[in-house]
């Protein structure tokens, strides 16, 4: 997903010099990994929130925006690859990654 979604950025003129901010996307079953996760988020000095949920199965959702990341292709599939392993400690689903080129 990662290097695709950087090469659609790069369509939009982002360079592998620029820096951006990135909306993430987390989907859970118990308030309690919510919470967990969002603790871990913190920790990376994010700005995170838990809410409601329309999904089935999931009521939780947590979303966040990051400190600005890299967009080179590497640091963006590190990065990726860290969102995942955070949300597998915490039996969270990463759902995924967005980001407003206007920044």
């Amino acid at each position: 997903m990662s290097p695709l979604t950087v090469a659609q950025l790069r369509q939009h003129g982002v360079t592998d010099q620029a820096t951006l901010e990135l909306e993430v996307f987390f989907y859970t079953d118990t308030e309690a990994k919510s919470t967990a996760l969002a603790a871990s988020l913190k920790a990376l000095n994010y700005d995170v929130q838990i809410g409601a949920s329309s999904g089935e199965g999931q009521p939780y959702i947590v979303t966040g925006q990051t400190i600005p990341i890299a967009m080179d292709e590497h640091s963006v599939v590190e990065w990726t690859d860290q969102m995942c392993r955070i949300g597998y400690k915490h039996d969270c689903l990463f759902d995924g990654w967005g980001t407003n080129l206007e920044q």
